[in-house]
Order: structure tokens, then sequence, then C-alpha cells
């Protein structure tokens, strides 16, 4: 018994040396493997930025010959030199995204609705509440309003790329100087106003506000900052009906979602037209107070005789 006892114990061991080795090779094979894709991505990086770098300098001297060929076209709107602008434009567009990645480049420039065909007439006009013309039996929905978000996406962000972007600030330092501003503002220290619209404009390169802005034109300033600054954020709804005055009409702000309906020109330049694509349904002077509970206005209206519901509910 205990021969055989000794025999079981030894092949336990056996086996579980086997094992160990066994997983040891596993992990070795996954490190392996980890590694092998991390070279692999790193190369295919690598090789990307050789064949950018390569069909940059193949292009560039296309670009300079088609600009040349513009410069010295003697009749001013001949079909040619039409089609060599074409030509040009459809080049840049590609040379600006060139090496980006699907979603990943550095400006949107194909969200543009119509284009001007060579007769001068408009292809896929904008419709009223629409936003997008109707081509064929499809609808374009793509983007209703003419232009894709942006703000908190990583820069190199895109399909071939997934990158996290920013976190939500709950307290954001630009938004603090604005409060601050604003406050000062009504305060009528304007000069402290103007330096704090001035921090947060200075930090991307923006002129700083003139030093002699006061009363309503600095109102207006530090309004419109907060709507460039702050949009997306969750702030323009509230700012819009704190900012109300009594003989105001929330519909002025509130009553439309507007679009850029925007035009691709012969020339390479972009022609915009606001348009309307969706009807708010709260955009009347009611939804600047909340209703009163409607018990407490039939007690009010038992005591008093008169009606204490906010206008409108």
């Amino acid at each position: 018994k205990k021969e055989e006892k000794k025999e079981e114990n030894s092949e336990a061991a056996k086996e579980s040396e086997e094992l160990a080795k066994a997983k040891d090779m596993f992990v070795r094979l996954a490190a392996d493997f980890d590694n092998y894709k991390k070279r692999a991505a790193a190369e295919k990086t690598a090789l990307r930025g050789v064949v950018v770098a390569d069909t940059v300098q193949m292009m560039l001297p296309i670009l300079d010959n088609l600009e040349r060929a513009v410069d010295a076209a003697a009749e001013e709107n001949s079909p040619l030199k039409d089609g060599v602008v074409m030509v040009l434009n459809q080049a840049k567009t590609s040379f600006e995204n060139l090496g980006q990645g699907t979603g990943s480049m550095t400006r949107i420039i194909t969200t543009w609705d119509a284009y001007q065909k060579e007769d001068g007439s408009i292809e896929n006009e904008a419709e009223p509440l629409m936003g997008r013309k109707v081509v064929g039996e499809k609808i374009r929905t793509n983007t209703r309003t003419g232009y894709y978000q942006r703000k908190f996406l990583h820069p190199n962000s895109g399909v071939e790329m997934r990158i996290q972007g920013a976190r939500h600030k709950d307290y954001r330092l630009a938004e603090i100087y604005l409060n601050f501003a604003e406050a000062a503002m009504e305060a009528n220290h304007s000069a402290e106003a103007i330096t704090y619209v001035n921090k947060v404009r200075a930090r991307v390169g923006m002129p700083g506000l003139p030093a002699g802005l006061t009363g309503d034109a600095l109102r207006q300033r530090i309004h419109n900052e907060r709507r460039v600054e702050l949009a997306l954020e969750g702030n323009r709804y509230f700012d819009v009906r704190r900012w109300h005055k009594p003989d105001e009409d929330l519909s002025d702000t509130d009553r439309w979602v507007t679009a850029a309906h925007i035009t691709h020109m012969n020339d390479g330049s972009y022609k915009y037209e606001r348009t309307t694509i969706k009807e708010r349904q709260c955009y009347t002077n009611k939804w600047l107070k909340m209703p009163v509970p409607l018990s407490e206005v039939n007690n009010m209206r038992a005591i008093t005789g008169e009606d204490w519901q906010n206008p409108g509910w």
C-alpha cells in the first residue's frame, strides 16, 4: 500500500509539474502574441507615415502646377479653367485629409449639401423644416444641421484609432472665469470683467476685448462668449432664461432648431445659408416658470378668490 501511495504521489507531482510547464508556455505564448500585435501596430503606423510623406512629396508639385494653370488661364469663365479649378479644389480636399484615417480628419470638409454646377445652377437646394434635399427616394440625414460635433473628441480619434475623449468637468476654469466676468460686469466693474473674459480668449490666441467696453455692449460680448465657449455643455438653456427680460419673447431664441445649408461653389469657396429644421415645443414664455401645483392653486383661490397659477399653465 505504501508503494502504491508513493507511486500515486509521484504521478500527481509529475502531472502538476507538466501542468505548470504547460501554463508557463501558455503565458509566454500569450505575451509573445501581445508583443507581436504591438509591433505590428507600430510598424503599420510607421509605414503609414512613410507612405503619407512620399504621397505629400509627389502631390505638392501637382498642386503647384494646377495653381499655375489657373493663374495663367486667359479666359476668365472658360469651361477648361472651370474644370481645372474643380480638379484643384478636389486635390486640396484630399490633401487636407491625407493619412488621417476614417473619422480622424483635421477638419470636416465634406458636410456641404449642395454644389454649384458649371452652368451656375445649384444642385440639391435646401428645404424648409428639413435641412436636407430628397436625393432620389432617400433623405440625407447624416448631419441635419450641416455640421458634425467635434467638441469633446480626441484630435486623433477615429474609426481606426479609438481614443477616449475628455471627461466631463463639473467645475471648468473657463466657466468660472466667465461667471466672475458676468458678475463683475453687472456690478459695474467693467475692467475686471474684461480681464477675465480675455483670460479665456488668450489661451487659444483670440484677440482681447476692447478696453473701453461698458454697459450693454460689454454685456452682449460676455453673453456671446458664454454661448461660444460653453457650447454643448448644458449651459445655454439656463443662460437664455436667466438673461430674459419681462418684455422679451422666448421664441426669439428657443423656437427653432436651425441649420447651415452649405453650398460648395465652383471657385472653391463655401456659401452658408441659415435654414430651419425643427420647431421646439417649449418656446413660449410660460416655460420661463414652473407650474404651481394644482392643489396649492385651488387652496389660494378658495382663500383669495384669485388665480395664483403662473401664466400659460
